[in-house]
């Protein structure tokens, strides 16, 4: 697992948490030109579809979408206490759609002291394409309870997404999060939190690149937890009711199929988890059971003056039992077992598991470890009840991964390496069948490959650090790679503390050559782009900060035929309170 802190994130003045993703290894993405524009993630080298994305523990994995998956390229980061990445399959504790991982977005929430009081922070900031950023964040806590509410909003007129057009392609995007919790008792505590945001966003349709296309979605997540500690906190109970619901819309006026399309996503859920500690060490038995529906509704017009009409109205629900066993050995070895068992009710039942293992070794800073997994991907409801495209026999996606690594620290912990190796094999695979036009589970693939990471503190006005993966994945029906997968991917930063109450930071992204499509041999080229930011305290409450990305103008792209920002220049300042 990596952990991104949102504070790196503020400081670099990183707007999307896409962007955000590549400081953890085995991350890659593709983006289909500027700001909001949509984006695929892969962990090591699966398909988007196959990474579950979490807000605040609540899945907002798109129901109503072709695939499955969740388009990141919308979401800002401001609100951002921290990112959790999960790689390797992890459906025994997670369920299906975690054949690649899991990404959990956390947000803020009460004092970072665990005081009591309030406290604030707002920034402001514009620059080039004549975007501007606004970001709010109020945060409070007292006895027993706590409250935060955060605002952003961010407005670009942006660039032409394809290459080579003329018309600028815009992106606005506001979002509000929420969330709250109140200790009722010794015993029982509940939280919530809450997410919305409603973003547009400018495209060029390939068959005409000066079409006023655009995207629009609304988009809610939330959950309400009531938390129960009994046997003097030996057990505890999380009851959880959360929900999803996402919106789109597309219109391509001068489309020949249909000129507006809605898509209408929504999950419920209720899930129940006992943590149990066995003993006075490491020992945690965790036992759990839920249910979720997901809902998916897809309407149609040809122009956009005509009435809609439903192509698609279909629902799923999948109940779960699971349990995992956490064992500490001597305070140096850890080790985990899980086991899942979900009921589809299209599919019926399906098992996964998990085992890892990691050996502290004492008085070497070594850590050795190593997990055994496997993880399902049930076919959306897109392939399933789509009239045309859709195949209601489809059958679920199934995965086996491993990975063994080793991470080392040394000089006190001022440096960090860590190295794992990974391998995926996945069947069942969905692919779209163009002669038939249906989808098929039609592919097997191996993704395979080493994960290099690095943190150093040489001085304490230096900090430095590194993700490198390498990637191969074969199709292994045809013997070819997978598209978009770059075999090398880079990211390295480092911050400079020349004098008190200033920082100068660079952050560098190498990605590969890698295949444009599995049906055509069009090759992205490799790319290397500098980014370079700062701030300065000009007060106890104010920092005035500056970005420049893209330093020496590198033409670059990472969908072919689809264009990227060039140099960039933003200024903005930052209050706390």
């Amino acid at each position: 697992m990596t952990v991104i802190e949102g504070d790196s994130l503020r400081q670099a003045g990183t707007v999307f948490v896409v962007d955000a993703l590549r400081r953890a290894p085995g991350v890659s993405f593709s983006r289909t030109g500027g700001p909001g524009s949509a984006t695929n993630l892969r962990l090591r080298g699966t398909d988007d579809s196959q990474t579950k994305i979490l807000i605040d523990g609540v899945e907002v994995n798109d129901p109503a979408s072709a695939s499955g998956g969740f388009d990141l390229g919308r979401l800002l980061a401001d609100d951002v206490d921290r990112i959790e990445v999960l790689r390797g399959p992890q459906s025994a504790l997670y369920g299906a759609d975690a054949i690649g991982g899991v990404v959990n977005i956390i947000t803020r929430r009460g004092l970072r002291d665990g005081g009591h009081g309030v406290e604030g922070d707002a920034s402001v900031e514009a620059g080039a394409y004549r975007s501007q950023r606004v970001s709010t964040a109020l945060r409070a806590a007292g006895a027993g309870w706590d409250a935060a509410i955060s605002a952003v909003d961010f407005r670009t007129e942006g660039f032409s997404r394809l290459e080579g057009g003329r018309e600028d392609d815009g992106f606005t995007g506001t979002q509000i999060g929420l969330s709250g919790g109140v200790t009722l008792s010794d015993v029982l505590a509940l939280e919530a939190t809450g997410t919305a945001a409603r973003t547009s966003a400018d495209f060029d349709p390939s068959s005409n690149p000066e079409a006023p296309g655009t995207n629009d979605a609304l988009s809610y997540s939330g959950r309400l937890t009531a938390i129960a500690t009994l046997a003097d906190g030996r057990v505890e109970n999380r009851t959880t009711l959360s929900g999803a619901r996402l919106d789109r819309e597309s219109n391509n006026p001068l489309s020949r199929f249909q000129a507006r399309t809605e898509f209408d996503g929504v999950r419920q859920g209720i899930e129940t988890q006992t943590d149990i500690m066995v003993d006075d060490h490491d020992d945690i038995l965790t036992l759990g059971l839920g249910t979720e529906t997901e809902r998916a509704t897809i309407r149609d017009a040809r122009a956009l003056g005509d009435p809609v009409t439903t192509t698609l109205k279909a629902d799923a629900t999948t109940t779960a039992i699971f349990g995992q066993y956490q064992a500490g050995l001597w305070d140096q070895v850890y080790l985990t077992a899980g086991l899942r068992r979900d009921d589809h009710d299209a599919f019926g039942a399906s098992t996964t598991w998990r085992f890892t293992g990691a050996w502290v070794i004492p008085g070497t800073g070594t850590t050795l470890r190593g997990s055994l997994g496997t993880g399902t991907k049930a076919p959306s409801l897109y392939q399933l009840y789509h009239p045309t495209y859709g195949d209601a026999s489809l059958d679920v996606e199934k995965s086996r991964g491993y990975d063994l690594g080793i991470e080392q620290s040394f000089l006190e912990e001022r440096l960090t390496l860590g190295a794992t190796w990974f391998r995926n094999d996945i069947r069942n695979m969905l692919s779209f069948d163009s002669a038939a036009s249906r989808y098929r589970n039609t592919a097997r693939a191996r993704t395979e490959g080493v994960e290099l990471s690095a943190r150093a503190t040489p001085a304490d006005l230096l900090s430095l650090q590194a993700a490198y993966t390498y990637l191969e994945t074969t199709d292994l029906d045809t013997g070819g790679q997978l598209p978009r997968r770059p075999r090398h991917s880079l990211f390295a930063a480092a911050d400079l503390y020349p004098w008190d109450g200033s920082r100068i930071g660079a952050e560098v992204t190498h990605v590969g050559a890698q295949q444009n499509s599995a049906s055509r041999p069009t090759r992205i080229r490799r790319y290397t782009v500098l980014g370079l930011n700062g701030d300065q305290r000009l007060t106890d409450s104010l920092t005035a900060f500056a970005r420049l990305d893209n330093v020496f103008d590198v033409d670059y792209q990472e969908v072919d035929g689809y264009a990227t920002p060039g140099r960039s220049v933003y200024l903005g300042l930052r209050a706390t309170f």
